[in-house]
């Protein structure tokens, strides 16, 4: 399997890059057909995402006595729930998205969780 990421140009146009195609060229070479897929790429979680997601975590625990791990389980299930967070299959076994493989889009939807998930509990978290 070959796998290569590029970006559009500014007029929306993939400009495929010489060493695909020679790639390509030594592919087909092999068999009568070949699959190409197309999915779009998301960036993962920034640092700062990450930080202030732990960060929030700890306050909610201390405010609740819960376990933070315990805790950071109960969230990504609240955004499974409530906010479409992905589930994953691990050991044959239904799960919610570990939170470092989560995107910039699906940590946002985890944070706003934490918030939602304390308000539910009757605790107020500053931002």
């Amino acid at each position: 399997m070959i796998k290569v990421t590029w970006k559009q140009s500014s007029q929306g146009l993939i400009k495929i890059p010489v060493e695909l195609k020679e790639k390509l060229e030594k592919v087909r070479g092999q068999s009568k057909e070949i699959r190409i897929s197309i999915e779009p790429v998301y960036q993962t979680r920034t640092t700062d995402q990450n930080s202030y997601f732990h960060s929030k975590i700890g306050l909610l625990a201390h405010e609740t006595g819960a376990n933070k791990e315990e805790l950071k389980e109960n969230i990504k299930w609240y955004a499974v729930r409530y906010k479409n967070y992905p589930l994953v299959t691990v050991n044959g076994k239904k799960e919610p998205l570990s939170v470092s493989k989560a995107n910039v889009e699906q940590m946002t939807n985890l944070i706003d969780s934490i918030f939602e998930y304390a308000f539910s509990q009757g605790i107020y978290l500053e931002e």
